[in-house]
């Protein structure tokens, strides 16, 4: 598909990473589980995200073990050189065939991720048994 770009606006084209689509939050600077999220759609855009039963959630997701163990460390890494406070998110995409070479790619750090019914962090934080009630108030007391 061809699109037509304005002047003088800056884009950022990246290549396409094949594989599944996986996110790990952190709370307290402890990496939650990992999720795997499979959209009806090709995409995790707005419609996948924020309209139930686009998106099935896998949690935790069913990857191996290393894969799990990986995704948990670079969260965690890159929420502490990153300073960054409270509740953020990693997301990653997992390429079993490893097509471009590698099998595990971090995609962004959300630093204020989704706290709707449907958002990931929430999710991940009622799977460990923490109330929406609790977590807000565990995000509070953090600094």
């Amino acid at each position: 598909k061809k699109y037509k770009l304005k002047k003088n606006i800056n884009y950022l084209i990246e290549e396409y990473i094949p594989g599944r689509e996986l996110t790990v939050g952190i709370l307290k600077n402890k990496a939650l589980d990992v999720i795997e999220l499979k959209t009806k759609k090709k995409f995790y855009d707005y419609k996948s995200k924020y309209t139930k039963g686009m998106t099935k959630y896998i949690i935790p997701a069913k990857i191996p073990k290393n894969i799990e163990h990986k995704c948990k460390k670079y969260t965690e890494k890159i929420h502490k050189f990153l300073k960054c406070k409270g509740v953020t998110r990693t997301d990653f995409r997992f390429d079993e065939k490893k097509t471009l070479g590698k099998d595990l790619y971090v995609l962004e750090i959300n630093t204020q991720p989704g706290m709707t019914p449907l958002s990931l962090v929430p999710m991940m934080a009622k799977y460990k048994g923490i109330s929406f009630d609790k977590l807000i108030e565990k995000i509070i007391n953090n600094n």
